[in-house]
């Protein structure tokens, strides 16, 4: 098909593993439980980034030659900054802000294809 690994990796595996994260978090939320939800999406993202790139490094060194880095890591710092700037001003993260990081995904998606 002529993708790249690191493109498959971006997105249908992480779509394919985040699935179970989206699920607890909408149901979350259904209950009323919002910290719950939010909770989930960080801790699920820093287990990600620290543990896994962590574990899977001491079995042999990871190589992101194969990666756009400016373009991935620019839009997961631009979620990441968004994100905190938003929370550190208690801002409520109502539709408008989903709809948002929807738009920001959807944008990523079409850059990296």
């Amino acid at each position: 098909m002529g993708i790249s690994e690191a493109v498959i990796g971006l997105s249908i595996v992480a779509v394919g593993t985040s699935l179970p994260e989206l699920a607890a978090s909408v149901m979350a939320m259904f209950k009323g439980e919002k910290e719950l939800a939010f909770g989930n999406v960080v801790g699920s993202n820093l287990f990600n980034i620290a543990f896994i790139i962590g574990a899977t490094s001491m079995i042999g060194p990871l190589d992101a030659s194969g990666m756009n880095l400016p373009i991935d890591l620019g839009f997961f710092l631009a979620t990441t900054l968004l994100l905190t700037l938003l929370v550190f001003k208690h801002v409520s993260l109502g539709r408008l802000w989903g709809l948002a990081m929807l738009g920001l995904y959807a944008i990523f998606m079409a850059v990296i294809f």
